[in-house]
C-alpha cells in the first residue's frame, strides 16, 4: 500500500488564533509579548511585523523601534491550547495516526482511506477547508509519500493551498528549494553547508556518502537520505498518559506571596476534587511557573505516599513553590500537574496509623458535596478568603463565604 503522509501548518498560530477572537487584528502588526518586563523578548510575529525585520526572540524595545505600529498582545497559552486541541479533533476524524508537532503544525497518515473517503487528494482538499471555514485558520497543507517532503512542500504554496507531490518525483520537486528548509539542522551543519556555498537541496543531492560523511560527519548519512527525499519515519500518535493537571493565569502579574499562595491553594482543591471524583491519587506532582517575562520554572516531587486530600497536595505543592520560585520577577502562570496516577486505596480504619488520613479525606468528601451543590466557592480556605476580602477592598468581588483552614 502507498503511504500517502499529510502535513498541516498553519503559520504564526498564536496570532491566528488571536485575530479570530479579536477581528480587528487582521492586517495588523501584532507581537506576542509578556508585558510589563524590562527585557521582554518577541514570542510569536504576525507576517506584517515581520516584514519590518521583526522576528521571534528580539527584545520587544527593539521589535517597537522597528515597527512602531505594532500591537503587542500578551500571551495566552490556555487560549492556544484550546485551539490546538480542536485542529487535532477536526484532523483525528479523518485518521487515528495524528502526530502533532507544536501548535499548528502536524502529520496525519492517510494512506488506506481511500474506501471511507475517496482519493487522498481530494481528501487532503477536504481537510485544508474545513479548518478554514469550520475554525476560521488559514494552513498550508504538504501531501506526500512521506512525512519529510509533506513538510517541505507545505511550505512551498501560500496560506490555504495544497501541495500535492506524486510518488517518484521527490527528488525532483526538492532540488529548487533552500536547504536551510531541510528539519532539524543543526547550528554546526549549517555554518558547514555555508562554508561549502550549497545553498540549494539539488546542490547537495550532488555530493555522494562519502563527501559527506568526509565534511559532516555522522550527521552526513541523514543528509544524503533529506537530499534524496527519502524518509522511512512513521506518524506517531503522542503517547495518552494520564495526568490531571489545574492551571491558573494570573489577573494581575504579581510578586505578592498572598497571592501567589492563594492562587496554589485553589489549584490543589481543583486536582484533588478531580483525583476523588475519579477515584485516583497522585504519585508524583510537578509545578510549573511562567515569570511576566515569559521564562519558565518548575519543580516536581515523588511523594512517600500517592495523595489525594486537598491538604497533603496543599502541603507538596508549597514546597514545590519554594523551590521554583527563585526570581524577584513578578509571576504571571502556575500549573499544577498530577501524573503517575494510581487507584485510591480505602482507609478507613479512624484509629489506626493512618486517622488523620481518613479525617482529611472524609473532611474532603464533605466539601467536595457542598461544593457541586452549591458552586467553587461556597466554602474557601483562609488562605483563598483573606485574598478574595482584600482584592474587594479595592472594588473587585469578595467571595461568598469563608471557611477555615
Amino acid at each position: 500500500m502507498e503511504r500517502q503522509i499529510l502535513h498541516v501548518e498553519i503559520a504564526t498560530f498564536a496570532v491566528a488564533v488571536e485575530r479570530i477572537v479579536e477581528p480587528r487584528l487582521a492586517g495588523r502588526p501584532v507581537l506576542l509579548a509578556p508585558t510589563g518586563a524590562a527585557r521582554a523578548v518577541v514570542l510569536s510575529a504576525s507576517e506584517e511585523a515581520r516584514a519590518f525585520g521583526v522576528h521571534r526572540g528580539m527584545l520587544l524595545h527593539q521589535a517597537l523601534r522597528r515597527c512602531r505600529d505594532a500591537v503587542v498582545l500578551p500571551p495566552n497559552m490556555p487560549l492556544y491550547r484550546r485551539a490546538a486541541r480542536a485542529v487535532s479533533d477536526l484532523m483525528g476524524t479523518f485518521s487515528p495516526l495524528l502526530e502533532p508537532t507544536g501548535y499548528g503544525r502536524a502529520f496525519l497518515d492517510l494512506s488506506g482511506t481511500r474506501r471511507l473517503f475517496g482519493p487522498t487528494q481530494d481528501l487532503a482538499a477536504r481537510i485544508e477547508r474545513d479548518l478554514r471555514q469550520r475554525l476560521r485558520l488559514s494552513p498550508t497543507v504538504g501531501l506526500a509519500s512521506n512525512k519529510l517532503v509533506s513538510r517541505m512542500a507545505s511550505r512551498v504554496l501560500p496560506v490555504s493551498s495544497l501541495c500535492d507531490v506524486f510518488a517518484g518525483g521527490e527528488r525532483p520537486f526538492l532540488e529548487p528549494l533552500p536547504v536551510g528548509w531541510l528539519p532539524e539542522l543543526e547550528a554546526d551543519t549549517r555554518r558547514a553547508l555555508a562554508e561549502l556555498n550549497v545553498v540549494r537541496v539539488g546542490e547537495l543531492s550532488a555530493l555522494n556518502l562519502p563527501q559527506l560523511t568526509l565534511a559532516f560527519g555522522a550527521p552526513g548519512w541523514r543528509l544524503y537520505r533529506q537530499a534524496r527525499g527519502l524518509d522511512d519515519s512513521p506518524v506517531r500518535p503522542p503517547e495518552k498518559i494520564p495526568r490531571v493537571i489545574a492551571e491558573e493565569t494570573l489577573a494581575q502579574d504579581s510578586n505578592d506571596e498572598e497571592t501567589v499562595t492563594a492562587a496554589l491553594r485553589l489549584l490543589a482543591e481543583r486536582v484533588g476534587r478531580t483525583l476523588r471524583l475519579r477515584r485516583q491519587a497522585t504519585a508524583a506532582l510537578r509545578l510549573t511557573l511562567r515569570y511576566s517575562d515569559g521564562v519558565p520554572a518548575g519543580c516536581a516531587c515523588r511523594p512517600e505516599q500517592p495523595l489525594a486530600d486537598d491538604f497533603s497536595l496543599w502541603e507538596q505543592a508549597w514546597r514545590l513553590l519554594e523551590r521554583a520560585w527563585k526570581r524577584r520577577l513578578r509571576l504571571r502562570y502556575l500549573e499544577l500537574c498530577c501524573e503517575r496516577l494510581v487507584a485510591a486505596e480505602p482507609a478507613r480504619d479512624l484509629f489506626g496509623p493512618r486517622h488523620e488520613e481518613v479525617r482529611r479525606l472524609d473532611l474532603c468528601a464533605a466539601l467536595d458535596h457542598l461544593r457541586q451543590k452549591h458552586g467553587e466557592d461556597v466554602v474557601q480556605t483562609g488562605t483563598r478568603w483573606a485574598q478574595e476580602t482584600r482584592l474587594s477592598t479595592r472594588g473587585e468581588a469578595g467571595p461568598r463565604c469563608g471557611g477555615a483552614s
